[in-house]
Protein backbone atom coordinates (compact mmCIF):
# COMPACT_ATOMS: atom_id res chain seq x y z
CA UNK A 1 0.00 0.00 0.00
CA UNK A 2 1.27 3.45 -0.89
CA UNK A 3 1.46 6.23 1.62
CA UNK A 4 -0.21 9.33 0.32
CA UNK A 5 -0.86 12.88 1.39
CA UNK A 6 -3.50 15.29 0.19
CA UNK A 7 -2.58 18.79 -0.94
CA UNK A 8 -5.28 20.99 -2.47
CA UNK A 9 -7.65 18.01 -2.59
CA UNK A 10 -5.24 15.98 -4.69
CA UNK A 11 -3.42 12.87 -3.49
CA UNK A 12 0.34 12.49 -3.84
CA UNK A 13 2.39 9.37 -3.28
CA UNK A 14 5.00 10.22 -0.64
CA UNK A 15 7.85 8.25 -2.21
CA UNK A 16 7.03 8.48 -5.93
CA UNK A 17 6.04 12.12 -6.36
CA UNK A 18 8.80 13.97 -8.20
CA UNK A 19 6.88 16.93 -9.64
CA UNK A 20 4.62 19.31 -7.75
CA UNK A 21 2.92 22.22 -9.48
CA UNK A 22 0.55 24.01 -7.11
CA UNK A 23 -1.81 26.90 -7.25
CA UNK A 24 -2.63 28.01 -3.71
CA UNK A 25 -5.78 29.74 -2.57
CA UNK A 26 -4.20 30.74 0.74
CA UNK A 27 -1.13 32.74 1.74
CA UNK A 28 0.61 29.72 3.26
CA UNK A 29 2.70 27.07 1.59
CA UNK A 30 1.32 23.82 3.02
CA UNK A 31 3.60 22.11 5.55
CA UNK A 32 2.63 18.72 4.09
CA UNK A 33 4.85 19.43 1.10
CA UNK A 34 7.94 18.76 3.23
CA UNK A 35 7.03 15.06 3.33
CA UNK A 36 7.69 14.81 -0.43
CA UNK A 37 11.47 14.53 -0.08
CA UNK A 38 11.98 13.09 -3.58
CA UNK A 39 10.76 16.20 -5.38
CA UNK A 40 12.85 17.29 -8.32
CA UNK A 41 10.40 19.93 -9.59
CA UNK A 42 8.53 22.44 -7.42
CA UNK A 43 6.42 25.29 -8.79
CA UNK A 44 4.08 27.26 -6.57
CA UNK A 45 1.75 30.11 -7.48
CA UNK A 46 -0.70 31.78 -5.13
CA UNK A 47 -3.85 33.82 -5.53
CA UNK A 48 -2.75 35.86 -2.52
CA UNK A 49 0.52 37.11 -1.12
CA UNK A 50 2.57 34.23 0.28
CA UNK A 51 3.32 35.35 3.82
CA UNK A 52 6.72 33.66 4.17
CA UNK A 53 8.99 31.05 2.64
CA UNK A 54 9.19 28.03 4.97
CA UNK A 55 12.62 26.65 5.85
CA UNK A 56 11.70 23.16 4.63
CA UNK A 57 12.00 24.43 1.04
CA UNK A 58 15.78 24.22 1.52
CA UNK A 59 15.58 20.55 2.54
CA UNK A 60 14.63 19.19 -0.89
CA UNK A 61 18.04 17.74 -1.77
CA UNK A 62 16.89 16.31 -5.12
CA UNK A 63 15.33 19.54 -6.39
CA UNK A 64 16.52 20.63 -9.83
CA UNK A 65 13.70 23.10 -10.61
CA UNK A 66 12.33 25.67 -8.14
CA UNK A 67 9.86 28.31 -9.32
CA UNK A 68 8.25 30.46 -6.64
CA UNK A 69 7.77 33.50 -8.86
CA UNK A 70 4.73 35.82 -8.82
CA UNK A 71 3.87 35.18 -5.17
CA UNK A 72 4.78 38.50 -3.52
CA UNK A 73 7.02 36.60 -1.08
CA UNK A 74 8.57 39.03 1.42
CA UNK A 75 11.94 38.79 3.16
CA UNK A 76 15.42 37.82 2.09
CA UNK A 77 16.83 34.96 0.04
CA UNK A 78 18.12 32.62 2.72
CA UNK A 79 21.75 31.47 2.76
CA UNK A 80 20.33 27.93 3.02
CA UNK A 81 19.75 28.10 -0.74
CA UNK A 82 23.16 26.40 -0.98
CA UNK A 83 21.50 23.20 0.31
CA UNK A 84 19.85 22.83 -3.10
CA UNK A 85 23.05 21.69 -4.78
CA UNK A 86 21.34 19.98 -7.74
CA UNK A 87 19.31 23.07 -8.66
CA UNK A 88 19.35 23.95 -12.37
CA UNK A 89 16.54 26.50 -12.37
CA UNK A 90 15.87 29.07 -9.65
CA UNK A 91 13.05 31.50 -10.38
CA UNK A 92 12.17 33.90 -7.56
CA UNK A 93 11.09 36.74 -9.83
CA UNK A 94 8.14 39.05 -9.20
CA UNK A 95 8.11 38.83 -5.43
CA UNK A 96 8.87 41.33 -2.66
CA UNK A 97 12.30 39.96 -1.80
CA UNK A 98 14.79 42.39 -0.33
CA UNK A 99 18.28 42.29 1.09
CA UNK A 100 21.27 41.23 -0.93
CA UNK A 101 21.93 38.33 -3.27
CA UNK A 102 23.52 35.60 -1.13
CA UNK A 103 27.14 34.97 -2.07
CA UNK A 104 26.57 31.21 -2.04
CA UNK A 105 24.15 31.30 -5.01
CA UNK A 106 27.35 31.44 -7.05
CA UNK A 107 28.29 28.02 -5.67
CA UNK A 108 25.21 26.31 -7.11
CA UNK A 109 27.39 24.87 -9.85
CA UNK A 110 24.54 23.17 -11.75
CA UNK A 111 22.50 26.37 -12.10
CA UNK A 112 21.50 27.10 -15.70
CA UNK A 113 18.64 29.53 -15.18
CA UNK A 114 18.60 32.24 -12.50
CA UNK A 115 15.79 34.79 -12.37
CA UNK A 116 15.64 37.23 -9.45
CA UNK A 117 14.05 40.06 -11.45
CA UNK A 118 11.28 42.38 -10.26
CA UNK A 119 12.06 42.34 -6.56
CA UNK A 120 13.55 44.85 -4.13
CA UNK A 121 16.97 43.19 -3.90
CA UNK A 122 19.70 45.72 -3.14
CA UNK A 123 23.44 45.95 -2.76
CA UNK A 124 26.17 44.75 -5.04
CA UNK A 125 26.18 41.61 -7.16
CA UNK A 126 28.46 39.04 -5.53
CA UNK A 127 31.44 38.15 -7.71
CA UNK A 128 30.65 34.46 -7.12
CA UNK A 129 27.89 34.73 -9.77
CA UNK A 130 30.73 34.76 -12.27
CA UNK A 131 31.40 31.12 -11.29
CA UNK A 132 28.07 29.92 -12.72
CA UNK A 133 29.74 28.27 -15.70
CA UNK A 134 26.61 26.36 -16.80
CA UNK A 135 24.35 29.42 -16.81
CA UNK A 136 22.40 30.14 -20.00
CA UNK A 137 19.86 32.64 -18.60
CA UNK A 138 20.31 35.19 -15.84
CA UNK A 139 17.90 38.01 -15.03
CA UNK A 140 18.57 40.45 -12.20
CA UNK A 141 16.70 43.40 -13.74
CA UNK A 142 14.21 45.66 -11.96
CA UNK A 143 15.79 45.55 -8.52
CA UNK A 144 17.73 48.09 -6.47
CA UNK A 145 21.14 46.61 -7.23
CA UNK A 146 24.01 49.07 -7.25
CA UNK A 147 27.74 49.41 -7.17
CA UNK A 148 29.95 47.66 -9.65
CA UNK A 149 29.24 44.66 -11.81
CA UNK A 150 31.97 42.12 -11.05
CA UNK A 151 34.36 41.53 -13.92
CA UNK A 152 33.92 37.76 -13.45
CA UNK A 153 30.18 38.09 -14.16
CA UNK A 154 30.71 40.44 -17.09
CA UNK A 155 33.23 38.00 -18.59
CA UNK A 156 30.80 35.11 -18.12
CA UNK A 157 27.97 37.03 -19.81
CA UNK A 158 30.28 37.94 -22.69
CA UNK A 159 31.62 34.37 -23.04
CA UNK A 160 28.11 32.90 -23.08
CA UNK A 161 26.79 35.70 -25.31
CA UNK A 162 24.08 36.52 -22.74
CA UNK A 163 22.26 39.87 -22.93
CA UNK A 164 23.53 42.58 -20.60
CA UNK A 165 20.13 44.29 -20.32
CA UNK A 166 18.88 41.48 -18.07
CA UNK A 167 21.42 42.72 -15.53
CA UNK A 168 21.50 46.47 -16.14
CA UNK A 169 17.82 47.22 -16.76
CA UNK A 170 16.31 49.30 -13.95
CA UNK A 171 19.19 48.90 -11.52
CA UNK A 172 21.68 51.52 -10.32
CA UNK A 173 25.12 50.35 -11.31
CA UNK A 174 28.06 52.69 -11.41
CA UNK A 175 30.37 50.72 -13.71
CA UNK A 176 31.96 47.35 -14.33
CA UNK A 177 34.57 46.31 -11.78
CA UNK A 178 37.98 45.71 -13.30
Amino acid sequence: MFEQIKINNKSYDITKTRKLDLFLESEYIPDDIQILQNLTYLKIRSRNKVSYLPDFIYDFKELIFLDLSHNQIPGKIDEKIINLKKLRTLNLSNNNLKGTIPVNIGYLINLKNLDLSNNNISGEIPDTLGKLSKIWHINLSKNDLNGEIPLSLYNLLFKKNLPLNTIFHENNFSYILE
